[in-house]
C-alpha cells in the first residue's frame, strides 16, 4: 500500500496488513481479526486511526504513532496482548486491554 491511503468507515484490514507512514484509517474501521484470527495489523510510524477503530489482540502500533484527537483519536480500542511502543499518544476515552504492553515514552491523557 503506498503512503497517504484513505480507508473508508466499515473496511476490514486483513491480519498482517502493513499500513504505512501518512495512511489514514477512518472512523469505523475494524481490526478485529476478522480474516486471521490472529488480527496482527503492523503500523508503521505515524499512520493515523480515527475514532472508534478497533485494534485486535497481537496488533503492533509504531513508535512515532499518535493517538488523539487529531490523528489517531480517542475511544480506539486495543484488544489483548496489543503492543505500543514509545512515543505514542493515546488519547482520553481509548482503551488498553489486559496483556498489552505499553512502552516508555508513549503518553496516556
Amino acid at each position: 500500500m503506498s503512503a497517504v491511503t484513505a480507508f473508508s468507515s466499515g473496511v476490514a484490514i486483513a491480519a498482517g496488513s502493513s499500513l504505512e507512514t501518512g495512511t489514514e484509517i477512518v472512523s469505523g474501521t475494524d481490526f478485529d481479526g476478522d480474516v486471521d484470527a490472529h488480527g496482527r495489523v503492523h503500523f508503521i510510524g505515524t499512520a493515523e486511526l480515527a475514532a472508534r477503530s478497533k485494534l485486535a489482540a497481537g496488533s503492533v502500533i509504531a513508535a512515532g504513532s499518535v493517538v488523539n484527537g487529531e490523528t489517531i483519536v480517542s475511544s480506539t480500542s486495543l484488544a489483548a496482548a496489543t503492543t505500543v511502543t514509545g512515543a505514542t499518544v493515546l488519547a482520553s476515552g481509548s482503551s488498553v486491554a489486559a496483556g498489552s504492553v505499553v512502552a516508555a515514552g508513549t503518553m496516556v491523557f
